[in-house]
């Protein structure tokens, strides 16, 4: 029996490349709710997608709430419909050739549902996954979720607001039993920061460049991470000192991302959620 399967990519002030990309996997797709989390308008974005592609619900929130939020809005849309698999992608994210086809082809030989997910293929990556294999947590970009596990594990942690949403997600997922899958072979074609710009160095002294507010959220949120799942303390530790090693040695704005990561650490200590507040 075909599965049917919709999707959701979640916008904030995207380009006019989100248009090209969401060409990539659209026509796999019964719906795409494309959710905008940008302050500004994008109108003509909106239009031309609107234009293009008939199967689109263009859902624009009209401020920054949020990915989860985002999430859960058009989680929501596709519970109510005869959709099988939910397919989450990220603006920059796209698949090429025929790789969308064969994911698709691998899930329906599935018999435990859960959380699968492509290799995502980004430039510096030197290690590409061959083989099938069961892991802890994927990103978001290039899921697919079937509508069981969503119904299972509920709705995205509205209070992380934006990182660490995915991984949190995927530990509910396993504590219900669901087992989370990378496909090898099948890739997905990904941005993670800036480091889709060429780098001589190893992978693990890459830097993201992610701006100060991201800082803030990696840091308050892997910190919230460490009590919700004791088993990642070490696995995150290490993380922490490695962006702080390459934000000292490679990164710009070294002072306010310092600060930033002061502060997501004492907002984590005050038990401060949801979105950075400005003071």
């Amino acid at each position: 029996m075909k599965q049917k399967i919709s999707g959701i990519v979640v916008l904030y002030n995207p380009k006019e490349k989100v248009i090209t990309n969401i060409g990539t996997y659209i026509e796999k797709l019964e719906k795409l709710y494309v959710v905008d989390n940008s302050e500004i308008s994008n109108e003509l974005i909106r239009k031309d997608i609107l234009k293009k592609y008939s199967n689109i619900e263009y859902i624009s929130l009209k401020e920054n709430m949020g990915i989860a939020k985002a999430l859960n809005i058009g989680k929501e849309k596709f519970l109510n419909s005869d959709s099988d698999f939910l397919l989450t992608m990220d603006q920059d994210s796209y698949f090429s050739e025929n790789n969308l086809e064969k994911f698709i082809q691998k899930i329906i030989k599935e018999e435990k549902a859960g959380i699968f997910s492509p290799d995502h293929k980004i430039l510096n990556k030197i290690f590409i996954e061959k083989e099938d294999k069961i892991v802890d947590k994927v990103m978001t970009s290039g899921n697919l979720l079937s509508k069981e596990v969503i119904v299972a594990v509920g709705q995205f942690n509205e209070d992380f607001f934006i990182d660490e949403v995915d991984h949190d997600y995927c530990f509910r997922a396993r504590k219900k039993g669901y087992e989370i899958k990378i496909y090898g072979n099948i890739y997905l074609n990904h941005s993670l920061g800036e480091t889709n710009k060429k780098s001589k160095l190893p992978n693990f002294l890459i830097p993201t460049h992610h701006n100060v507010v991201r800082r803030y959220y990696i840091t308050r949120n892997k910190f919230y991470m460490n009590d919700k799942y004791p088993e990642l303390k070490i696995k995150y530790t290490l993380t922490f000192f490695n962006d702080l090693i390459k934000i000292l040695l490679f990164e710009n704005d070294k002072v306010a991302k310092i600060r930033m990561i002061k502060k997501g650490y004492i907002d984590y200590k005050n038990k401060i959620i949801g979105k950075y507040r400005v003071e």
